[in-house]
């Protein structure tokens, strides 16, 4: 019958560096016990059972994505330099956006600093007045203003208006009563990080951004009016109140 590992310390989170787990005391051989996942190197974290999730139901889908993308990226920051964020696709899932994060976790750094560098790490160097970085959830993370405009080199101009239909619109609570504060961003402050000097893909950008409405509440609604005003229809009102 094989042997249970030892308890970890109790100062140690669900994930943490290797550093931080000898100098509490634990073996190299601890280190590699099965209970623990090797995410990035020099990282450990606490093996978990996934959460089921209906993988036909898009929002449990989204949720389940985000949740691993914000996972990875609290191993990351175990190891990852005080002066590292999210950035790119990475930073779109942690905000709640509809875009697929890629086989990597995209981590930023302002220049001068140096794009780190590591297997399952994708690092980007981004002038420091082309960004502007948010907390969220304890993880520091481009703004959802940034992150639109610094996918435009990965994103076609219909993905750039679904991604910046999610960002301006307005959410509503469990009453549905409109939140403004709530929104991620404003038309105007995407087109400010569109405009920024030197900013790339700013004609992609600005072309997507004449294409932008508040209102729309899901990438479908999105799509549909895309194609409708495509078609010759007129275009559609977004998110309107009907009452008797």
């Amino acid at each position: 019958m094989p042997v249970a590992p030892r308890p970890l310390s109790s100062h140690l989170g669900a994930q943490f560096s290797v550093a931080a787990a000898r100098a509490a005391g634990h073996t190299r051989g601890r280190l590699e016990a099965r209970d623990l996942e090797r995410p990035f190197h020099g990282v450990r974290r606490r093996r978990t059972p996934d959460e089921p999730w209906d993988a036909e139901e898009p929002l449990a889908r989204d949720r389940a994505h985000r949740s691993r993308v914000l996972r990875d990226a609290r191993a990351y920051a175990q190891v990852a330099p005080s002066h590292a964020f999210l950035a790119g696709r990475s930073a779109a899932v942690a905000w709640g956006l509809p875009c697929d994060s890629g086989p990597q976790l995209c981590v930023g750094v302002l220049a001068p600093h140096r794009a780190p560098r590591r297997p399952g790490i994708h690092g980007v160097k981004v002038a420091p007045h082309l960004a502007t970085v948010r907390e969220l959830e304890g993880l520091r993370v481009t703004s959802p203003a940034t992150t639109w405009a610094m996918l435009a080199g990965v994103l076609d101009v219909r993905e750039l208006v679904i991604l910046g239909d999610a960002i301006v619109r307005i959410p509503r609570d469990e009453r549905g009563t409109p939140q403004p504060l709530n929104r991620l961003a404003t038309i105007d402050q995407l087109r400010a990080a569109a405009d920024a000097p030197g900013r790339r893909g700013r004609p992609k950008l600005l072309r997507a951004l004449e294409r932008v409405r508040v209102g729309s509440m899901s990438p479908l609604e999105t799509d549909f009016r895309l194609a409708t005003t495509a078609a010759g229809l007129p275009e559609p009102d977004l998110d309107v109140e009907i009452r008797d």
